[in-house]
């Protein structure tokens, strides 16, 4: 198919090609079959038709909607290599969705529509005013409306990590821990390498899983560990996940020096403490980082403090770490959740500082193996 090319133009940003091509909604469609939302699943996962049809019907009866951006799927590929008299011929190429999801299920339901309207019966009754059977466009004549779409090349995944979340602003936002799944992706991949598996919000929305039961079974989420994560580069706990959301996005083009070699590997201890720090409560395994995300927090900030304090031997560190992985259920656990339920005003702050203060403390003092709650509450109260 040839398409029309009616801009070129570079991010400086990220320096990289964009091309803002106009074509038909039937050359759309075919461009876009074998590259649904699944290869990248990162995105987000539809919304679902009711939250839609009043776009759903605008679309059917031929209003403009905001260019979809695309990117091909492989980044070593150059446009220029199928560009011919200021078009693209771009037959069997195949491409990513960077931000259109919604607008493109919303075209698929609009064709469908159209081709069987029978099956769409509440649709009509909802806009009756507005549309009758008989008085839509054909599918000819729907399917020749033209789209502008923006097309990059030689993106990477942070680039596309970066500009998912650049090209949502303004339109329904992304809430904070799935901005988290997006931006702390590397974090995942790597840990995933370790077989723990962490979970994303859209794989908990996808496979309709329970994040409450996920929590009880001791699994963790990627928001909660990327929070973490930020938390031990900053060597303070983030206020939130705003703040991480923030903290990421600032930093994604240079997010592979952020994931250094003392990062990965404490993350890795983190798992190691993780599978044995649990309570056994009502038949089941309390973890206390799946149960208690502060806590989390506080001990990756207060690990990542002590990783770069001058007066702190790293041997030293690493004999605390490791007598920690063994011995972590020794400390009065209970006495700890009693503690972390007396926060009465700013309880998300003061638990994630409480926690940093347990194990600052504990990695600090050399000479006593013990975590002190009430040293640490007597800080942060």
């Amino acid at each position: 198919m040839n398409i029309k090319i009616l801009l070129e133009k570079q991010d400086l940003k990220i320096k990289k090609n964009i091309y803002l091509c106009e074509l038909t909604i039937s050359s759309y469609l075919e461009l876009i079959e074998d590259s649904d939302n699944e290869d990248f699943d990162l995105q987000r996962s539809f919304l679902g038709m009711d939250f839609y049809k009043r776009l759903i019907l605008d679309m059917i009866l031929g209003a403009d909607i905001p260019s979809v951006s695309l990117v091909h799927n492989n980044k070593e590929v150059s446009l220029n290599n199928f560009k011919k008299d200021n078009k693209f011929n771009l037959e069997k190429e195949k491409f990513l969705i960077l931000d259109g999801i919604q607008r493109t299920a919303c075209l698929r339901i609009a064709k469908n529509i159209i081709q069987n309207p029978d099956k769409y019966k509440s649709f009509f009754d909802d806009f009756k005013s507005e549309i009758q059977v008989d008085s839509m466009p054909s599918i000819e004549i729907f399917q020749e409306y033209k789209l502008t779409v923006f097309i990059w090349e030689h993106l990477n995944l942070n680039d596309m990590l970066y500009k998912m979340v650049v090209l949502n602003t303004g339109q329904r936002k992304m809430s904070d821990k799935h901005q988290l799944d997006i931006l702390a992706n590397e974090i995942k991949e790597n840990l995933e390498t370790y077989n723990f598996e962490l979970y994303t919000e859209r794989e908990i929305k996808d496979r309709t899983l329970k994040q409450k039961k996920l929590i009880a079974n001791g699994d963790l989420l990627v928001s909660a560990l990327s929070e973490g994560v930020v938390s031990y580069i900053k060597e303070s706990p983030v206020k939130n996940k705003a703040d991480a959301v923030e903290y990421l996005f600032e930093r994604l083009t240079e997010y592979k020096g952020l994931l250094n070699k003392n990062l990965i590997a404490d993350l890795q201890l983190v798992i190691d403490i993780h599978t044995n720090f649990y309570m056994e409560k009502n038949d089941s395994q309390e973890y206390f980082f799946s149960q208690y995300e502060p806590l989390l927090i506080g001990f990756l900030s207060a690990l990542g403090k002590a990783r770069n304090h001058s007066s702190l031997p790293q041997e030293k560190l690493d004999e605390k770490i490791l007598y920690l992985k063994e011995n972590i259920m020794s400390n009065d656990w209970e006495v700890f959740i009693e503690t972390y339920r007396r926060f009465k005003s700013a309880i998300g702050y003061k638990r994630r500082h409480f926690s940093f203060e347990i194990f600052f403390s504990y990695f600090m003092n050399t000479y006593d193996n013990e975590l002190d709650f009430d040293l640490a509450y007597s800080r942060v109260r």
